[in-house]
Formats: C-alpha cells, structure tokens, sequence
C-alpha cells in the first residue's frame, strides 16, 4: 500500500536526517544554550528540522512524479525562503523584521500562485460568509501567524513534532475523503518524517527543531488548506474551520498569550516565557505530560474538523463544545500548580 510506504519511508529518512544533523552540531558547537526563557538545562544541538524540511519537500516532488499533480511555485519557493531564513537565524540571530520581511514575502508568492479564503462557513446553521476585499490580507495574517505561532510552541520537548503527527493524520483522512492527491502525499510525508524527529526529539531530547522546523511546519499547516482548496468538490467555507481545528491547541494558546500580554501592556514582540504550555511546566508538569496534553486536545479537534467535512449533523454544535473545552482546560492546567 503506497500510503505505509510514504510513512515508512518518510520516517527513516527523517531520523537519518535528524542524527546526522544531531552528530554535525555537537562538531561545529550548533547548540542551544539555556537562558533564563529556556525550558532545558543543559546545551542541546537544534536545527533537526532541517531533516522534517527536506523530507516532506522531497514527498512532495516524488508525489508528484507518481501522482501526477502539478507543482506549486508558490509553496515550494515559499517554504525554502521561510527554512533559508530560519535556518540562518539558527546560526545566527537575525532581527524580528528581517525575519518578518521573508515571511511576507513567502506568503505573498503563495497568494499569488495558489489563492486565497473567499469564505467562511458559519457552524450552526447553513452557509457561508464572503470575505470580499479582505480575502487577501486575512490569507497573509494566517500564514505569518503560523509559521510564528507554532515557532512560538516549539519550547519544550516533544510539543512541536507530536502537534505535527496529530495535523499530519487530520490531513490525510481530509485526502481519504476527497482525494486530493497534493494533500496526502504532504500530510504523509510530514507525519512520517514528524515521527523520525520525535525519536530524537521526545522528553529528554537529544536534539531540537530549531527556528528552520518550527518555521516551516508552520508555513505548511498554513498553505496545506490553501492547496486543498484546488478541489472542487471540496466544501469550501469549511476548509479555513478545518485548519484552525487541526492544530487548535497551538492556535488557542498563542492568541490567547498575545492579547493576554497586549493588554497588560507588554511588549508583544519580545521574547517571554508566559506561553500556556510553559506555565504548565513552571507548576511542575513533565515536558512529556504537557505534549501529551496538546496532543489529545488537537486529535480531538481534528476529529470534530473531520466530522465537519464529512457532514455529520452534529459536528457544528460539537465543534463549539471541543473549542471551549479545549480552551477551558488549557487555561486550568497553567494555572493549576504542581
């Protein structure tokens, strides 16, 4: 079955990748050395994203050759600037705006090949709001969210590569359902090589994402809706839901964080150490039980994205139910001390 082989293969790749990447920066000192933000005490080596970027670009090239789907200039430019950039920041410390300037560059060459949300569809009752002149900017804010929300969630171990498994397994049943063929071969690709950064990667990890996974993983689960768009019989209006449900955790406790601190009057652009998930492990919670955790409640809301499309009744209500459960027990387990 070709779907086991993407995983399979996906997955020992990725781990090659990962301990070759893991033994060069223990060589050349590409460490990340603990400060008072950190979550770990002693220098790890980072950048094994790298493994998680050249493995699902290359799923995606061989996806097409089998497949036959064409390439998308725009995502596969877009995520190399995003990793380029990431990467370099790894090494090296860029400024926030330069940074930023690559993310918006990398947004805007996907806009301009693959599209943007026209609509949103509402949960409770049939139809759909248009976003008219707004589809644009909105498409752009949600990819430069991600790829700095989920670089945000990548503090502790474990966190960042399980939440990619969970969305990677969303995607793929979403492709199942609709065949579209750029989506699984992406989803698989990205769960299977998630899977060989974890062995490296879980509670105590011998290596790190770095800025160059997290980045990209981000880039990614922001464009796969876009791409799955190019399906007609896609329901539309449901697919912006379907990629905010498949990583909700990360998507809740960012907003939540960012507002939290704009309204204390805190400058939102410097680097803390008040995320949800990092107060959970300031009260005493293992790494392993907070990516756990998030990872439950994001295979939840997957699920509840999945009855949406596949058009069971209850899956509106439920979904405003999933949403503020996951909320309400994120929020009691940063503030419930250990």
């Amino acid at each position: 079955m070709i779907e086991v082989s993407i995983i399979l293969i996906s997955s020992v790749f990725a781990f090659v990748l990962v301990e070759a990447v893991r033994r060069w920066g223990l060589r050349q000192r590409v460490l990340d050395v603990p400060n008072e933000r950190s979550s770990h005490s002693t220098p790890v080596p980072r950048a094994g994203g790298l493994g998680i970027v050249a493995t699902v670009l290359l799923a995606y090239l061989a996806g097409s050759f089998v497949a036959g789907y064409p390439l998308s200039m725009g995502f596969l430019s877009g995520g190399l600037i995003v990793a380029a950039v990431s990467l370099i920041d790894d090494l090296r410390d860029l400024p926030f705006y330069v940074r930023l300037f690559a993310h918006a560059v990398a947004a805007a060459l996907v806009v301009a090949d693959i599209g943007v949300f026209g609509e949103i569809s509402y949960l409770l009752i049939d139809g759909s709001f248009s976003l008219g002149i707004f589809a644009i900017p909105l498409t752009i804010i949600w990819i430069l969210w991600m790829i700095n929300a989920y670089n945000f969630m990548d503090g502790i171990d474990g966190i960042a590569g399980l939440q990619a498994v969970i969305a990677a397994i969303g995607w793929a049943l979403f492709s199942l359902l609709f065949g579209v063929d750029e989506v699984k071969w992406l989803a698989l690709g990205v769960g299977g090589a998630s899977v060989g950064f974890l062995i490296h990667n879980w509670s105590p990890a011998r290596i790190f994402m770095g800025d160059v996974g997290s980045a990209f993983l981000g880039f990614l689960f922001a464009v796969l809706p876009l791409i799955a768009l190019n399906r007609q019989s896609v329901p539309t209006g449901v697919i912006p839901i379907l990629g905010v449900l498949f990583v909700f955790p990360f998507i809740f406790d960012t907003v939540f964080t960012f507002l939290r601190r704009l309204f204390n009057g805190e400058k939102v652009w410097k680097a803390h150490r008040s995320h949800l998930y990092q107060r959970m492990v300031i009260n005493g919670a293992s790494h392993s039980h907070v990516a756990l955790s998030y990872g439950a409640l994001a295979a939840v809301s997957s699920l509840v994205g999945i009855g949406i499309v596949a058009q069971i009744e209850i899956a509106g209500p439920l979904t405003l139910f999933c949403i503020l459960s996951a909320s309400a027990f994120l929020l009691l387990m940063a503030s419930k001390k250990r």
